[in-house]
């Protein structure tokens, strides 16, 4: 994790898979820590590359790919 004040802003670009929908990007402050995602579509895969912008310069992409699920909530019978 970067350290408080390493960093003036992060980049968040996500891309499905089969480039079905325009890439997301997230703008987030440096003092920022998490993201939420909503709206994503079940079953596919996304890569997600995260920047870090500081005094002027950009990070190179720190990327993963990960795939969207279904959750199952079991109840008593």
């Amino acid at each position: 994790m970067a350290s408080e004040n390493a960093f003036d802003n992060f980049l968040v670009v996500v891309v499905d898979s089969g480039k079905l929908l325009d890439p997301q990007e997230f703008l987030l402050t440096g003092a920022e820590r998490q993201l939420k995602l909503k709206g994503l579509i079940t079953g596919i895969g996304y890569e997600v590359m995260l920047y870090g912008f500081a005094k002027g310069h950009q990070t190179k992409p720190l990327s993963t790919v990960a795939v969207t699920g279904i959750v199952f909530t079991v109840g008593k019978t």
